[in-house]
């Protein structure tokens, strides 16, 4: 523990000597009156808000509904085969039960692999539908950083993801990269 409060302090006086040491007249990075325009957006709230995101995600999970009908129906015929042969074993010549355990467990294969392949095919979606979201916001937050001259804009998520431990309300510009997002659909 305080070897962790030991580096946060180095860290804090790093920042601080970088800040100091930047140059403040720096004429194509700077506005007018030598100021730097700092903003902050919420990735969080845009991921969780941003309407295309959501309606990506219902049809995402339609489609996982629909598979997982499928699996239901495969792994409740198993089941009644099993039910079947535990109930009937006893009646059956060697050859049926073997004939008969021998397709249970192909059954079950299948069914693992089915299951398997549908899962990959959803993660795979789930990343592609995450791919172009985040590059949606990184275009919505590039062209409000263009169009109004900031030179930094930083994620103010809280916890781990974020990195501003403190911003004022007045530099958060989460609600207006939402609406260009909304507007741009």
């Amino acid at each position: 523990m305080r070897q962790l409060v030991k580096y946060a302090v180095l860290g804090i006086l790093l920042c601080s000597l970088c800040v100091a040491f930047v140059p403040r007249n720096v004429s194509a990075q700077n506005n007018a009156d030598g100021q730097y325009k700092i903003a902050v957006a919420d990735l969080k709230v845009l991921l969780r808000d941003y309407g295309k995101r959501q309606r990506l995600y219902a049809d995402l999970q339609a489609e996982v509904d629909r598979r997982q009908v499928e699996i239901d129906a495969i792994s409740k015929k198993i089941e009644a085969a099993k039910a079947d042969f535990e109930k009937n074993s006893a009646s059956m010549s060697e050859e049926e039960r073997f004939t008969k355990k021998n397709q249970i467990e192909t059954d079950f294969l299948l069914y693992q692999n089915k299951l398997k392949t549908h899962q990959n095919y959803i993660d795979n979606q789930e990343e592609k539908v995450l791919k172009e979201v985040v590059q949606d916001i990184q275009a919505a937050i590039t062209k409000i950083g263009e169009q109004e001259n900031y030179h930094l804009i930083l994620n103010s998520a809280k916890g781990p993801q974020g990195s501003v431990l403190y911003h004022s309300a007045t530099i958060d510009i989460t609600s207006k990269v939402l609406e260009l997002l909304d507007k741009n659909e």
